[in-house]
């Protein structure tokens, strides 16, 4: 039987997962509100060239929208620690 603290744990764990799951299709799709939706407000993201709050990074992400022609993240073996 598990114990509740267990149940929490798979609870955040699942959590975090559909959370990364809708930041790939809000990025994939150019959808800022969506990306934004998926960070806490004091959040910070680190992408290499743009480092700074999370909030932030759907307006940067989202600039490169006239630069490529297609982006498909593809999501596999994750580990949430």
């Amino acid at each position: 039987m598990l114990t509740d603290a267990q149940l929490m744990e798979l609870w955040d764990k699942q959590k975090l997962h559909e959370n990364l799951m809708l930041y790939c299709r809000g990025i994939d799709r150019m959808d800022g509100d969506l990306v934004r939706s998926t960070y806490w407000p004091d959040s910070t993201d680190d992408h290499g060239s743009f480092i700074g709050p999370g909030q932030d990074w759907a307006a940067a992400g989202l600039a490169w929208r006239e630069k490529i022609y297609n982006n498909s993240h593809h999501v596999s073996n994750v580990l949430i620690e």
